[in-house]
């Protein structure tokens, strides 16, 4: 559910710098709070989190899931396939039974 990115390139025009930067990228929570929280306490510390989509779905927390992941520092989200079908976006239907 979670993995660590420590370092960075950034292109500030035709150079770039070199930093340490670290970044959680995580997906699939799939609205499973205490697994969420079990990554977030083992990683640490970091500047930026990366969630890659499907906060929803399957688990019985959602809405906590979801407001845990709003308040990460530095988050860039994108929507997964369980998201989409939450908000109406696709056909449930188009699931495995």
């Amino acid at each position: 559910m979670g993995k660590m990115i420590n370092l960075v390139y950034i292109r500030f025009g035709k150079e770039y710098s070199r930093f340490i930067m670290r970044i959680l990228v995580i997906s699939d929570i799939h609205a499973n709070l205490t697994a969420l929280e079990a990554v977030l306490a083992e990683a640490g510390d970091f500047d930026a989190a990366w969630c890659l989509g499907d906060l929803v779905g399957y688990g019985p927390d959602p809405n906590e899931c979801v407001e845990r992941i709003r308040n990460l520092p530095g988050l860039q989200c994108i929507i997964g396939n369980h998201d989409a079908a939450a908000l109406q976006q696709i056909d449930v239907n188009t699931f495995n039974p």
